[in-house]
């Protein structure tokens, strides 16, 4: 089941947030507290495209699905879009619905980045991180500055990201409309400031402060975030697992569901376990 909230952060403004769960009694061998979770979506996306998968991710446990700053329903103009802030807004919003308990956190491309430095500013915040199809540096090569320069005076932003967005999902068309809209509706300083940040970004020198234990997902054709960048990624932390999707790319939520939300909470059952009192 899924609902729809906005939650005021003080401060910080109103954030959408669909929140999905168990319908009905759980299942027998579900955790009766299982941890929640907060998913993160990518550049340019929302948490509409989330839909494919969240009530495969949200059949043991709370799933918060929400809205950058600047994307879908949480509207930013004028407001400072940079990594910083949406890391800032994840640790509010993490206060806000889990108060008492580490949640796990998910998140994808752009949000991957996100939660890389949220974990690294509060350690003990998180009860794991999933993050995928994301990276800990943009690749050497990328004019960062002309990448965001273009994004703000494209024309015609659907045009603009067409063929990038057919290429991540060329058996969805549908899905690729889809994000084409959530696209179109970003507000445009937000998204040129969020792909200036993203393809200028160097974490690696974060890693290492990242305690919490994490699953780093890759499609196997993701061209943009590949593996390489994956065990970049793995290599820096002190407690990860990497895994590959077969067949995925960029979008393993909506081009391969099942197998993405399997990987996914196949993790958080065992996090849970082993952070049970006795284990």
């Amino acid at each position: 089941m899924t609902t729809a909230r906005d939650i005021e952060l003080p401060g910080r403004g109103s954030f959408h947030v669909e929140v999905a769960g168990p319908v009905g009694a759980p299942a027998p061998d579900a955790a009766p507290t299982a941890t929640p979770v907060l998913l993160l979506h990518g550049l340019g996306a929302d948490s509409t495209l989330w839909y494919r998968a969240l009530p495969l991710l949200a059949r043991e446990r709370t799933v918060y699905a929400y809205d950058l700053r600047g994307h879908g329903e949480t509207h930013a103009s004028g407001a400072d879009c940079s990594l910083a802030a949406h890391a800032a807004d994840l640790l509010a919003l993490a206060d806000a619905v889990a108060p008492a308990v580490r949640p796990h956190v998910l998140g994808t491309s752009l949000g991957g980045v996100v939660a890389q430095i949220a974990a690294a500013a509060a350690p003990a915040r998180f009860a794991s991180l999933v993050l995928a199809c994301t990276w800990a540096a943009a690749p050497p090569g990328l004019d960062a500055e002309s990448l965001a320069a273009a994004i703000a005076a494209a024309p015609d932003i659907r045009v603009h990201f067409a063929g990038v967005v057919r290429a991540m999902l060329p058996d969805h068309p549908d899905d690729a409309l889809l994000l084409l809209d959530a696209i179109a509706a970003v507000d445009r300083a937000a998204l040129a400031q969020g792909a200036r940040e993203l393809f200028a970004y160097d974490g690696r020198a974060r890693l290492a402060a990242i305690t919490a234990p994490a699953l780093v997902l890759c499609g196997a054709n993701d061209e943009m975030f590949p593996f390489a960048a994956s065990r970049v990624i793995a290599d820096g932390l002190s407690d990860a697992q990497v895994g590959v999707l077969a067949r995925s790319g960029h979008a393993p939520y909506l081009d391969h569901p099942g197998a993405f939300s399997t990987a996914v909470t196949g993790f958080w059952a065992e996090r849970d376990a082993a952070a049970a009192p006795g284990v």
